[in-house]
């Protein structure tokens, strides 16, 4: 079981790698400057406990929390409680034990019906094709994460959606998500180019 310290520096440092510009969670190890100090005056001390006697491996931790910033930015601690936090986490989690069946399956989608694959990536008169596909949920975002590893669509879109705050809000899930997606590099490379030459 995690302690309800441990639950808080992980809450904290996964709170600010999606609030914050500024840190990131893999470059600082999850590192943060939470103190149990700090962490004995907070008055929410109880939820955190509650939290660690409900998941009690620290990578599961990782993901619930990121899964939930994701879906729902800024999330207070007892909020992570409902069984909306938990339902959340399990359709996440789901794609991310089958990501390259999801992946193949996305692509098929994202890739299907047009005849050139560079379209889904282009800006002509509001939103990329890819873009439409994410925000009516037609589409995975850990897909989108991985073929941000193959094509840095990001720098175009950024140029054509300046001041979109839709894009931006999507723009640094997809950056802040991107590390968090465990996959085997050689067999996504091969799903999409597959689809990207077909």
């Amino acid at each position: 079981m995690l302690s309800s310290f441990n639950v808080y520096q992980l809450y904290h440092a996964i709170n600010l790698h999606f609030t914050s510009s500024k840190y990131d969670f893999f470059t600082y190890n999850g590192k943060t400057n939470a103190t149990m100090a700090s962490f004995e005056k907070r008055k929410d001390r109880y939820w955190y406990q509650k939290l660690g006697k409900k998941i009690l491996d620290e990578n599961e931790l990782i993901l619930f929390l990121a899964a939930n910033f994701i879906e729902n930015g800024k999330i207070w601690i007892g909020n992570l409680l409902t069984e909306e936090s938990f339902d959340c986490y399990l359709k996440h989690k789901a794609v991310l034990e089958s990501i390259e069946y999801r992946f193949e399956q996305d692509c098929n989608v994202i890739f299907g019906e047009i005849e050139n694959p560079i379209q889904v990536f282009k800006v002509d008169n509001g939103y990329p094709i890819l873009l439409k596909l994410l925000l009516r949920n037609e589409i995975n975002i850990e897909s989108v994460c991985l073929i941000l590893r193959f094509i840095n669509f990001i720098s175009c879109w950024n140029k054509s959606l300046t001041d979109d705050i839709r894009w931006q809000l999507m723009r640094n899930k997809i950056i802040k998500y991107e590390p968090f997606i465990a996959a085997k590099e050689d067999r996504i490379k091969r799903i999409f180019l597959s689809h990207i030459k077909s």
